[in-house]
């Protein structure tokens, strides 16, 4: 009994993972083409950020590491 209790929560959550694999890459794509409809590398869509310009070394390091920046979560280097 204990296996397949087991195994139906395994495929419950692996379920679920691949739904949430699913929206991310989803949301991913609608951000991309409304950036490249609206000419638009980098904002927000949803409330949620997003950049699809090509990383330079300068904000790569602003990004990663800013000691003077307040904010636990930094805006994103590049995608959403």
């Amino acid at each position: 009994m204990k296996q397949d209790r087991k195994g139906a929560q395994l495929t419950t959550m692996s379920s679920l993972f691949y739904v949430a694999r699913i929206l991310f890459t989803a949301a991913t794509v609608a951000a991309f083409v409304y950036a490249i409809r609206t000419r638009q590398p980098s904002g927000r869509i949803l409330e949620v950020p997003y950049e699809f310009r090509v990383p330079t070394s300068d904000r790569l390091r602003e990004r990663l590491w800013n000691p003077d920046d307040p904010r636990v979560f930094t805006p994103p280097v590049l995608g959403v």
